[in-house]
């Protein structure tokens, strides 16, 4: 008979229901302020109602959840059933959380809140979300909080649980691939079918003892779970033991004391000591030694002030551990002739945002926070190549929300349509999809998310890196930055002012306007679908999408004006930016004679580009105008330099009254017969930097080449040709619209 109730109003569920279900994984839960330890979820976009979706998941005997389903619309169901299939729990509307907001838009949610699992083992959720034909995200969420689960371990020392695993110490040789061989130490865990090794806590040899023996065995158990996300192997806790000879007795292959005599240290000052898994320590020290973890309780290991995810104390026990796991420092050969990261040309990674092995930490002043809390990068594909990859890790569509938490991780999703979510963040990220392949015998692709101030950090204050197959992404309120990776990325740049970068030339892309933003498609058909993204980078230049726009916030004539003081001052087509930041300041109110003022003194700052300079002459600078204005090579004619060196003397003209007058003038020879090509000149030269810098939205590499390139385009165009000078620029065969 259960000792639960049963909702026997509702459905139960059907035996196909049960065989489709799809597993949940719960995984350790690092957000600070939180009583979880772990969640479990799924998620994904759709413009449908998903109706009566069904999975599966373990819970704990007396562990307490709480469930959060979300979606455009209030979402329909959300049940638990046991593992017979009878409804036990149900979300009552009175329950609702209330609407929440990613990248600004509003959703619903049904909450099941504070369920404690009558008993250990598989239970079922169902769930039904609305989206009301809106192409919108929807998630089912499972927080774990295993403090008030019943504990499996006893009030005395002994073997909790059964041995699972029968692992052994082994041996393996140097791969030629230079990641993994500065990584390994040649020694792993040879694993059988359970793919299980087990662990364990216990007091010292020398009657050292735990304070509070029930939290570090949850450390060191959330500790190696962060090992089993990314690795396929499983880790099962066998309990407290009296000393490390009778856990290892039991069957244990990792056990976590204490060493207060330093027994197995060769300095008093150091912190830990962990055995490789190494066959030479199924003997010695003490039998089946390999694996085991030392704390020294005399050194400031015992008191450091945190050993939460991100503090010195978890970084500590994690390269412990991944010493246990066969990993070796990257500054030494680790006692095997092993290369070091310096010997393979990859100093900058001995650091410990990317590998949990290194000694290198430049917060290492603050023992609370900016230190890893998952393996990094580096270890993440050692440990995959040692021991297989976890494939069931976020397998199937995953939604992953990055934030600024103060700690460095590593993100590996095994499989599935993936977004990146930046809802959460308060300030602007730049995220590099992963593309890069570091290791030649694991093909776990490598990317990079971060905030953006903090890439140019010694230590940066939050840092996540990305492995496997990622694709979309979903911006934050600020400016992001957004690399792409060629899957057919779907990139929602939400607030700021949003950029996504592309690996080759503009010309090898074609670009879309939509109806809700761009596409760009590759040399190989692949097509990314962008929203609110406010630029393109190429390697050669860039495209800003909101000049456009911009521009017809004014009189054409005023815009008109603007690209004629860079041909006047520059004899340039302006670069997009330039032009947009203009067309601002003219609807702030700033006249155009100011503007010109403000040109010339631009034009100082690149006087080996622009010929301008702080002690420029009049005469000079009305020479430079006609040269640029008029067409004229020589300059101006003797009348006219004379009136407007004068004019400018006397103060009656600013030079930038001089340049809009002469432009004015320009105009005024339309269709005469000797000199309506100046008109003509100007007018082609407008109409390219309308098509290149408005139309397009065209920028370019760095100020240098916005001069020089501007300057060669608008010297191939004549009164008659505007072609040769847009071929110049090398654009994409399509128009954008």
């Amino acid at each position: 008979m259960n000792n639960y109730a049963t909702l026997d109003h509702l459905p139960d569920l059907s035996l196909s229901q049960m065989d489709l279900a799809r597993s949940l994984t719960f995984l350790t839960h690092f957000a600070t302020g939180m009583a979880w330890d772990r969640v479990a979820s799924v998620s994904g976009l759709n413009s449908a109602a998903l109706l009566h979706s069904v999975y599966k998941f373990t819970a704990v005997e007396g562990a307490t959840y709480d469930l959060f389903s979300t979606s455009y619309f209030d979402p329909f169901i959300l049940r638990i059933f046991d593992s017979q299939g009878n409804a036990i729990v149900a979300n009552q509307e009175s329950d609702d959380g209330s609407s929440i907001y990613l990248s600004g838009v509003s959703y619903e949610q049904d909450v099941i809140y504070n369920w404690v699992a009558p008993y250990s083992g598989t239970y079922y959720v169902e769930a039904s979300w609305n989206q009301g034909n809106y192409f919108k995200y929807y998630s089912l969420q499972i927080y774990e909080d295993k403090d008030t689960a019943i504990s499996t371990i006893s009030a005395g020392e002994g073997v909790a649980n059964l041995n699972a695993g029968k692992p052994k110490p082994s041996t393996h040789g140097l791969t030629g691939d230079d990641i993994i061989d500065a990584m390994t130490t040649g020694y792993k865990w040879s694993l059988d079918a359970t793919r299980v090794i087990d662990f364990s806590i216990s007091s010292g040899f020398n009657g050292e003892y735990w304070k509070s023996p029930t939290e570090v065995a949850a450390s060191l158990k959330a500790a190696l779970a962060t090992f089993s996300e990314f690795a396929n192997v499983k880790f099962n806790d066998l309990g407290r033991f009296e000393d490390p000879a009778q856990a290892a007795l039991a069957g244990s292959e990792i056990n976590l004391s204490l060493d207060s005599e330093w027994t197995f240290f060769s300095a008093k000052t150091q912190w830990a000591r962990a055995f490789f898994p190494a066959p030479s320590y199924s003997q010695t020290p003490y039998t089946d030694a390999a694996g085991d973890v030392y704390l020294n309780i005399n050194s400031k290991a015992n008191t450091l002030p945190s050993y939460s995810p991100g503090s010195a104390g978890w970084f500590l026990l994690l390269h412990e551990l991944g010493h246990s796991l066969g990993l070796k420092h990257p500054h030494d050969d680790g006692g095997t002739g092993r290369p070091t990261l310096s010997d393979i040309g990859f100093d900058s990674l001995d650091i410990d945002w990317a590998t949990i092995m290194s000694y290198n930490d430049e917060a290492f002043t603050n023992l609370v926070k900016w230190d890893p809390a998952t393996p990094m990068v580096l270890d993440a594909l050692a440990l995959q190549y040692l021991y297989g990859p976890n494939m069931s890790t976020h397998a199937g569509p995953s939604m992953h929300v990055l934030q600024d938490k103060d700690l460095y991780t590593t993100l590996w999703d095994a499989s599935g349509t993936d977004t990146l979510l930046l809802n959460l963040a308060n300030e602007g990220w730049t995220i590099h999809l992963p593309d890069i392949q570091l290791s030649s015998s694991v093909n776990t692709l490598v990317g990079l998310a971060a905030p953006t101030d903090d890439l140019t950090l010694s230590a940066p204050s939050s840092l996540t890196w990305l492995l496997g197959n990622m694709e979309n992404v979903i911006g934050s309120a600020y400016d992001d930055v957004v690399h792409n990776n060629g899957l057919s990325n779907e990139i929602d740049g939400g607030g700021g002012v949003d950029q996504v970068v592309y690996e080759d030339d503009l010309s090898a892309f074609q670009i879309k306007r939509t109806p809700k933003g761009v596409e760009v498609t590759d040399s190989v058909g692949i097509t990314d679908t962008l929203q609110q993204i406010e630029r393109l980078v190429f390697d050669d230049m860039g495209l800003n999408l909101t000049v456009k726009a911009t521009a017809s916030t004014l009189p054409g004539s005023t815009v008109t004006r603007i690209m004629e003081l860079y041909i006047a001052f520059f004899n340039r087509i302006p670069d997009a930016d330039g032009l947009e930041y203009w067309i601002s300041q003219a609807r702030q109110g700033l006249s155009i004679d100011r503007i010109a003022e403000t040109f010339y003194a631009a034009g100082t700052q690149y006087e080996a580009l622009t010929g301008m300079s702080n002690s420029m002459q009049d005469a000079d600078f009305v020479n430079l105008i006609y040269r640029n204005v008029l067409g004229r090579p020589e300059g101006a004619d003797v009348g006219g330099l004379q009136y407007w060196s004068q004019s400018l003397e006397s103060g009656a003209s600013s030079r930038g009254t001089v340049v809009s007058t002469i432009l004015t003038a320009a105009h005024g020879f339309e269709g005469d017969a000797n000199w309506g090509w100046v008109a003509n000149l100007l007018s082609n030269k407008v109409t390219v930097a309308n098509t290149l810098a408005v139309d397009w939205g065209l920028n370019f590499s760095s100020p240098e080449q916005a001069i020089t390139q501007g300057m060669a385009i608008a010297a191939a165009i004549t009164p008659n040709d505007t072609d040769t000078a847009i071929e110049l620029v090398g654009l994409p065969s399509n128009p954008m619209g």
